[in-house]
């Protein structure tokens, strides 16, 4: 069985909010007849009416709320895990910058830079040797990730 796509559920959640096709199409740029099409194709699919609509207004069903509430839960974890897998990725490739004083840069960090290098292989360390003062200013304008 092929499932309605997010794209038409979030549609959906849109008009469910908003009460309106106009200002759903005017927050996800879709012309008010694609958003009509995903309505009713999901009502459609599911084989119950989601809306009510008359000339002026436009109003969820009962099933249209119990839908709305759960789709809207439904998405916001989907886009919890694509979050979390995107985050996790960045992580496996990419530069960190760490500014820290000349005594920390030849004590202490290379231990540290050689455990995160073992776990994370593919990501450039590169580190800044500053005075204190000029650590703060890297890190506040975004030159370093650390201080």
């Amino acid at each position: 069985m092929i499932y309605p796509n997010a794209a038409k559920i979030h549609t959906f959640i849109l008009v469910g909010e908003q009460g309106s096709f106009h200002k759903a199409s005017e927050i996800i740029h879709l012309s008010q007849p694609a958003i009509s099409a995903h309505v009713r194709d999901l009502e459609e699919f599911l084989g119950v009416p989601l809306l009510s609509r008359t000339t002026r207004s436009v109003k969820l069903t009962r099933e249209g709320r119990i839908f709305l509430i759960r789709a809207k839960r439904a998405l916001l974890d989907l886009q919890a895990v694509i979050h979390e897998l995107r985050d996790e990725a960045e992580l496996l490739s990419g530069r960190v910058t760490i500014a820290c004083i000349p005594t920390i840069a030849s004590s202490s960090l290379p231990a540290a830079i050689a455990a995160f290098q073992k776990k994370y292989p593919e990501i450039k360390v590169r580190v800044l040797d500053e005075t204190s003062t000029a650590i703060n200013k890297r890190v506040l304008n975004m030159e370093a990730d650390f201080g």
